[in-house]
């Protein structure tokens, strides 16, 4: 009965051990996830300032031309 107890125990901490080192994977996803997110998210905001600028050179240019 003994060894039983000490052998369940045993178990418990090994899956313990596996939930934990499965947790700390979930998280480094999420944070390498939540960084390649931001990245993207400021690759769009200068492309579309950068759509902004060229819009505006484009107009200003075309009325220099004409005049």
């Amino acid at each position: 009965m003994e060894n039983a107890v000490e052998t369940e125990k045993h178990a418990g901490r090994r899956r313990l051990k596996e939930l934990e080192t499965e947790n700390l994977q979930i998280k480094q996803m999420y944070a390498e996830l939540q960084l390649k997110q931001e990245v993207m998210s400021g690759a769009v905001d200068m492309l579309k300032k950068m759509q902004v600028h060229l819009k505006t050179y484009s107009t200003i240019s075309t009325v220099a031309w004409y005049r």
